[in-house]
């Protein structure tokens, strides 16, 4: 599962090694344990890196919308180009 606070981005395993669901109570734990971390880093004043878009629609789809998006942003924005990671689309806007 992935999970996002205050732009900060973890990944929560909610199957273990065996391929089994990890029990509801270690899954709450390790959400805690992303918030109390999420806490500490801002209390250290340290600022994750944005995140403007992310989409795991097809390709054609994804660029309209990131077209539409475009007058949206900065003009820096306009020379940013988007990625594909597997079949996730990922865009960062200044």
């Amino acid at each position: 599962m992935t999970v996002m606070i205050k732009d900060w981005i973890y990944t929560v395993e909610v199957y273990d090694h065996g391929g089994n669901r990890v029990d509801v109570a270690e899954i709450e734990k390790r959400l805690w344990a992303i918030v109390h971390d999420v806490k500490a880093r801002q209390s250290k004043g340290e600022k994750a890196k944005q995140v403007g878009i992310l989409t795991a629609d097809e390709r054609d789809i994804w660029a309209k919308v990131w077209r539409r998006r475009l007058p949206l942003g900065k003009q820096s924005n306009r020379e940013s180009k988007p990625r594909r990671t597997g079949n996730t689309w990922s865009h960062t806007l200044q």
